[in-house]
């Protein structure tokens, strides 16, 4: 949901997962971690439903491509109510969550006339398996059949310098966090 040029307003969890507004209202606390996340613009209620208003990444690019992908073992927190825990962890078992520590969630690519080229969402990123995700990170991060190479030495360094951020701050618990990579396949900006 566009709430104005350069921001959306993403809806709230509720429940247990309900902790991604809390972070991002506490993020300004921590700002070598803020520098890699979207900023933050509060939150509004709409249609008696809470969002939180994020900068839109997307914005300003001809042809924006976005990869998402989940890290970690496990995509459900220790305190959560046991149902939501034996689901999630079945989950992890049969995706490549619990094997390689990540999981595709999907993959979107615009053409420069606005349409999408490329679409992949959460079925096929559960489907894809351990000996074919050197593929899938392959097949989302090229444009074309070229694969965007400036962008991924970008990204390369952004997730090193996110590395050392994230481990020297040993009270972090990340749980269900995402990866968003967002670049221009019209230049690989």
């Amino acid at each position: 949901l566009v709430t104005e040029p350069g921001k959306i307003a993403k809806p709230v969890a509720q429940g247990a997962s309900a902790n991604e507004e809390p972070f991002y209202s506490s993020l300004c606390l921590t700002p070598a971690l803020e520098r890699f996340c979207p900023a933050y613009h509060g939150y509004r209620i709409i249609s008696g439903h809470r969002f939180v208003v994020l900068q839109d990444l997307t914005h300003g690019l001809r042809a924006p491509c976005m990869v998402d992908i989940k890290l970690g073992t496990s995509t459900v927190a220790a305190k959560a109510p046991w149902s939501k825990r034996i689901t999630h962890l079945a989950k992890d078992r049969e995706t490549t969550t619990r094997s390689l520590g990540l999981r595709l969630i999907g993959a979107m690519h615009c053409a420069p006339s606005g349409g999408p080229s490329l679409r992949l969402g959460k079925a096929w990123g559960k489907a894809v398996r351990p000996m074919q995700m050197l593929a899938a990170l392959r097949r989302v991060f090229s444009v074309n059949g070229s694969l965007c190479t400036r962008v991924l030495v970008h990204y390369i360094d952004a997730l090193a310098q996110l590395l050392q951020v994230l481990e020297s701050q040993p009270r972090w618990q990340l749980v269900s966090s995402s990866l968003l990579f967002v670049f221009d396949a019209d230049g690989e900006r």
